[in-house]
């Protein structure tokens, strides 16, 4: 079926958009700078100029798909809600109360994060479950009531319930919301036996409560999002990028919005596993450098890294290298990140020490970097960058974008009066700092775990991520620098390479030794199939992938291991396997194992996911779209094996070189004239539509199939 697909996701300072012809794979890309009021209007100006670039209309477009930061930013600016929770009766403080976690340690004056519900609005009901699910006290009906009239006079209309061990026995939860419904009309209810129906209570309820909390916010952006597409003439529905890597319907979405809240990080991964397994490479890490965070992923031999326990708002980033305790945790899996405020737009300050800081605060799209002329003053990594000639002075995406290099250079002036130092040495220092802020990044995703860079190529994308891979390879050693074609805009182009996906873990407590193995085969199965019956019912029909695992510990431990479970039944000898992978597993995570010591699980997880859609070679290369102009197209691109030839570049002009406090003569290649089979020598600039690549002197470039570029160091 011809037609076409269009993907767009939204960033904190721009919104980026693919369209593609699903039978011939030519695609129109582009970028807009983000809208904060109301991220809908930067979605449809994206959507409407690709589209009239394209030549198409809504009506042909056979999905709509989209990676929004709606739910993250309602959690980080408090701006979501209000919801309130209930929660069993002595345990109302139970988001108060937290952990006994510190993130740092010696700071005496550190804070747990403000729970997303305040106080006033967390009530108990009178109920209690023992910890195997029996009735200890039957829930007293009047007390829910009590609850839901004082939050219906206070206008509240989305409730999370958390009520002790309901993971085991969800019974209690339904009745209360049943109650709710009666009591509250229009009401929105989290339950966490639905929710996260997992062990540990806090991060139970933390999740319920976020599910909550962005339920109000992310509903009312789909409303918006499906309103104007409906009043564009679209005949297809709306999909949203899941953190898992999945798609889902706007209506899984709007059951479970805490689900996208890593929307748009998931999408660059899902677009680098596509690329990674074109180029042949099992074994890579991932540079996604925005305009206000830089995120660092990992595919190990073929798989994207997941974590199931993870924190927003955390001070060290998303994934399982945050810094445990300064955010609030969620349950779910979500891709295996580490995220840092080191973006494009990131704001270079001095700090009361005198000491040079860049981010976590970022100019955004509003005013933006100093150099977008939309009356930003602070200096930023993009006024650095085009300061030292690495992006050109004059433009941005491909000349459709007009900087203002003079406004760049007052800003990095005046923050080097500040320093005492020359124009050009705090540009230098301003790159300085926010590399490294990148490299201890990617080392907390590779050296901390115990893995070697030099066995793993670094894929680099997002706007600013080709300008400053090759300072990572060259600290970290990684084997070579692959740049996708699209580079600036790959999240986007993630959510093309991206299938339905659900991911489903129930709590299941039973020691190994002496399981019956029939009863983790009938969970498996009934958890499987409570994973399909979530997928949208065009996406369970076909070859559907289907992983099992389980969560696993010695007994005594608080913290457990994900152990994948092979598929088919489950007997005494794959209880054994798994016992002996999961010993295996421990060892190479935590550096010893415990062969004799008594192990349980307490998990079992189960995920399902359609087939990833194929994404035609193009027959025409990429054209582009940017913030103030439609561009026109450009030529084909080439096609099959060519010999190694040396590209001539298009011009050069002045930039930072790494050699010496200095500005030499560079060579600048236009991408769009590049193609296989081309090779040049750093250092070199090659200037992209939507992202420019910084080659250092070490390195060669040749274009490799499919327009990718390999940087190798010599």
């Amino acid at each position: 079926m011809s037609g076409f697909r269009v993907a767009i996701d939204i960033g904190g300072t721009f919104t980026d958009v693919v369209l593609i012809d699903t039978e011939s794979g030519e695609r129109w890309t582009g970028k807009v700078l983000s809208t904060p009021h109301d991220p809908s209007e930067g979605f449809f100006r994206a959507l409407d100029i690709a589209l009239e670039l394209a030549g198409a209309e809504i009506g042909a477009c056979r999905s709509v798909l989209h990676a929004t930061t709606v739910a993250t930013n309602a959690v980080l600016t408090r701006t979501g809600g209000p919801a309130a929770l209930l929660a069993t009766d002595g345990f109302r403080d139970v988001l108060e109360i937290a952990r006994q976690i510190r993130h740092d340690l010696y700071d005496l004056r550190t804070t747990k994060p403000l729970p997303l519900v305040a106080r006033e609005w967390a009530f108990g009901v009178r109920e209690r479950l023992r910890y195997d699910g029996s009735v200890l006290l039957p829930l007293d009906e009047d007390s829910v009531r009590e609850a839901a009239a004082q939050i219906r006079d206070s206008g509240i209309r989305s409730v999370a319930v958390c009520l002790l061990h309901s993971y085991v026995n969800p019974t209690h939860e339904q009745r209360v919301a049943e109650i709710l419904r009666d009591e509250i009309p229009g009401v929105s209810i989290s339950l966490s036996s639905v929710i996260a129906p997992e062990t540990r209570e806090y991060p139970r309820a933390s999740t319920t409560v976020a599910n909550a909390y962005v339920g109000p916010v992310v509903g009312s952006y789909i409303a918006s999002i499906e309103a104007g597409l409906r009043d564009r003439g679209a005949s297809s529905g709306l999909w949203l990028m899941k953190s898992n890597g999945g798609l889902a319907t706007a209506a899984n979405a709007l059951e479970r919005p805490v689900e996208i809240i890593e929307s748009g990080p998931a999408a660059g991964l899902a677009a680098a596993s596509h690329y990674a397994a074109l180029i042949g490479s099992r074994d890579v890490v991932t540079l996604d450098m925005g305009g206000t965070t830089a995120k660092v992923g990992m595919i190990d031999d073929g798989e994207s890294l997941q974590t199931t326990a993870w924190e927003i708002g955390s001070s060290a980033g998303s994934g399982s290298a945050v810094a445990h305790g300064s955010g609030l945790p969620i349950l779910g899996s979500v891709m295996d990140l580490v995220e840092i405020g080191a973006g494009g737009g990131s704001i270079a300050w001095i700090d009361p020490g005198g000491i040079l800081r860049v981010g976590p605060r970022s100019a955004g799209a509003d005013p933006g970097p100093a150099c977008y002329g939309r009356g930003g003053t602070e200096p930023t990594v993009t006024d650095a960058n085009v300061f030292l000639g690495r992006i050109g002075a004059t433009s941005m995406a491909g000349g459709r974008l007009p900087l203002d290099g003079a406004a760049a250079a007052a800003a990095i002036g005046r923050l080097a009066a500040r320093l005492g130092v020359s124009s050009l040495d705090a540009a230098v220092a301003i790159l300085d700092v926010a590399d490294s802020a990148m490299i201890q990044a990617t080392r907390l995703m590779t050296i901390r775990r115990g893995l070697d860079p030099h066995g793993y190529d670094l894929i680099a994308f997002g706007g600013a991520g080709p300008l400053h891979a090759c300072r990572q390879a060259t600290a970290l050693g990684f084997r070579s620098v692959i740049i996708p074609p699209d580079a600036g805009v790959l999240s986007a182009f993630g959510l093309l390479a991206s299938a339905p996906r659900v991911d489903h873990r129930v709590a299941f407590r039973r020691r190994i030794d002496v399981v019956d193995p029939a009863e983790v085969s009938a969970t498996l199965d009934r958890i499987e199939a409570e994973a399909i019956a979530r997928l949208p019912p065009e996406a369970r029909g076909g070859d559907l992938r289907r992983d099992r695992a389980a969560d696993i510990r010695y007994v005594g431990q608080s913290w457990d291991l994900r152990v994948a479970i092979p598929g088919g039944a489950f007997d005494a000898a794959a209880a054994e396997r798994l016992r002996a992978d999961f010993d295996a597993a421990h060892e190479r995570t935590h550096g010893y194992a415990a062969p004799t010591a008594l192990v349980e699980m307490v998990h079992l997880a189960s995920s399902v996911a359609a087939p990833r859609p194929g994404i035609a070679d193009r027959a025409v290369a990429d054209r582009a779209v940017a913030d103030r102009a439609v561009a026109a197209p450009v030529g084909a691109a080439a096609g099959g094996d060519e010999p190694a030839r040396t590209a001539r570049p298009s011009g050069s002009r002045p930039a930072f070189v790494d050699q010496g406090v200095v500005l030499a003569e560079v060579p600048v290649y236009r991408f769009n004239d590049l193609r296989e089979g081309d090779t040049l020598a750093g250092p070199a600039l090659i200037d992209g539509d939507d992202s420019t690549t910084y080659v250092a002197g070490p390195f060669d470039c040749r274009v490799g199939p499919h327009r990718v570029l390999h940087l190798v160091a010599r």
